[in-house]
């Protein structure tokens, strides 16, 4: 099939887009726009980059005391730059997609973004199962103020009380 000289440009343009498009799907954002598009995350806007393209529907926020232990604390900052790969995994299969943890003091917070299938209860309780989990949970008990075994019982789900601008919840 001949082209005539007038369709190269167009020609070009739907092959970078072609190109661009393949490799988008590479990337983890397109694995996991992947993934919340199959029914496993669904769609809400955030202002985040990622969570613009394809963001999750539920958002937990928790709090955890640590030990009020400088050398400690700095540990588990150092030991979070790292975490198990096999964590990683865990928290996806569980249908959590963004975890994110923030440190003031001694206290941990974190927030979840998951999916509308996601039982914090029923899926926490599973990952909590899991030999990966339990690895890390032995690992990280150290710098924790608490000896409740489980991380659902450790971290402590924050009540919202004040609330700006709008969302679907």
């Amino acid at each position: 099939m001949k082209y005539k000289s007038e369709h190269l440009p167009f020609l070009i343009i739907i092959i970078l887009i072609v190109i661009e498009f393949v490799f988008f799907l590479s990337t983890d954002w397109g694995k996991n726009c992947r993934n919340r598009l199959k029914g496993n995350i669904s769609v809400q806007n955030t202002t985040d980059d990622f969570n613009s393209r394809c963001p999750a529907t539920k958002r937990y926020f928790f709090a955890l005391n640590l030990q009020n232990n400088p050398e400690l604390i700095a540990e588990c900052k150092k030991i979070h730059e790292h975490v198990y790969p096999e964590f990683s995994l865990d928290l996806t299969e569980a249908g959590i997609a963004n975890m994110e943890i923030y440190l003031s003091g001694d206290k941990l917070f974190m927030v979840l973004e998951t999916g509308n299938k996601f039982d914090l209860q029923r899926d926490f309780k599973k990952l909590g199962e899991l030999s990966s989990q339990k690895e890390w949970q032995s690992f990280v008990k150290r710098f924790q103020d608490t000896n409740t075994p489980g991380s659902i019982e450790k971290w402590k789900e924050m009540e919202r009380i004040f609330k700006f601008g709008q969302s679907n919840d």
